[in-house]
């Protein structure tokens, strides 16, 4: 039997651990290995972990260390993992029961499998789902590590690992597994439990530039070869994600720093593109919605007649929600 390592990082989230080790403990696939790093904190998160690796000492490993970030965390966890498969979970977040069985079974020969997840508010109260499907583009739309499983030996060959940034490492990571091959299985399914985080970089209270998706996209198309992906795939999936770097920041930025930022966002793109004899055009993706298919016409077009800063000044008085 197949032997599944799950890595959670945690720092301080001794209100949230019990639910979450709970949930891979009573999981109905037996044969796992629990890694759990405490990355330096500081209230009572380690107790509670020595606390469980005292009751089920035969799957739990735990890792101690300073405070070096989740994606260092991730990695130490990577590093003593001895799983067949490898899957990861947030300190704050949780498995439905039958999370690993059913990732297992979809996983087959493949290298990668692509779930959904669920979504709960701070209250624990259920607000949507996300599941994909089965086409090429969801692994596009699902660049969290939440929600995935990965054959170890892959991970291995290919010495994936983490990089540390303030926001986006598991786009650079789920973007450089999905470079590295094209055994990615897509199951229609839901059961991981993402919890609300109100410290999100969704919910911040101030422009902070080390918490741009702008640093992550170029350091994928300096480091990652893009070239195994469509070009209008990965042109698309630039675009998407400089519209939401301009909703991230349109409450924080005057219209015309957030023009400025999009105009050279934009440039970017454009030199990248041409790198690959491309040019910036508008196009569509048959499997986003019309919602963000419009919306990344919209910004295009708007960009090559030269009046984007007539859009963008629009848009900063109206509420707008990631895309």
């Amino acid at each position: 039997m197949d032997k599944i390592s799950v890595i959670i990082p945690v720092y301080n989230a001794e209100k949230f651990l019990n639910k979450c080790l709970d949930s891979v403990i009573n999981q109905t696939y037996k044969n796992i290995e629990l890694l759990v790093i405490n990355d330096g904190s500081k209230d009572s998160s380690l107790k509670i972990i020595n606390e469980y690796k005292e009751k089920y000492d035969k799957i739990i490993k735990v890792i101690d260390q300073k405070n070096q970030g989740e994606g260092k965390a991730r990695n130490n966890g990577l590093k003593i993992a001895t799983g067949d498969f490898i899957t990861f979970l947030d300190s704050d977040d949780w498995y439905k029961e039958d999370y690993l069985e059913i990732l297992h079974k979809e996983i087959g020969k493949n290298d990668i499998v692509v779930s959904g997840f669920q979504r709960y508010n701070k209250n624990y109260e259920y607000e949507y789902e996300k599941i994909p499907e089965n086409n090429p583009w969801s692994k596009f739309k699902y660049c969290s590590v939440a929600g995935k499983m990965y054959r170890a030996s892959f991970m291995k060959k290919n010495k994936l690992k983490f990089k540390n940034y303030k926001v986006g490492e598991d786009v650079y990571f789920s973007l450089n597994a999905y470079s590295l091959t094209e055994k990615i299985q897509v199951a229609e399914y839901s059961g991981y439990c993402n919890y609300e985080n109100v410290g999100s970089i969704t919910n911040v209270k101030q422009y902070d530039p080390e918490k741009s998706l702008m640093i992550v996209l170029r350091d994928v198309d300096r480091d990652i070869n893009t070239d195994n992906f469509s070009i209008n795939d990965i042109t698309f999936f630039y675009l998407k994600n400089i519209i939401v770097e301009f909703i991230l920041t349109k409450d924080y930025l005057s219209s015309k720093e957030l023009n400025n930022n999009f105009k050279k966002n934009m440039s970017w793109l454009e030199s990248v593109l041409k790198k690959k004899n491309h040019k910036l055009r508008v196009i569509k993706c048959e499997y986003e919605s019309s919602k963000i298919n419009l919306a990344v016409k919209i910004f295009v077009v708007f960009y090559k007649i030269r009046l984007s800063y007539l859009l963008i000044a629009i848009l900063k008085r109206l509420k707008l929600s990631i895309i």
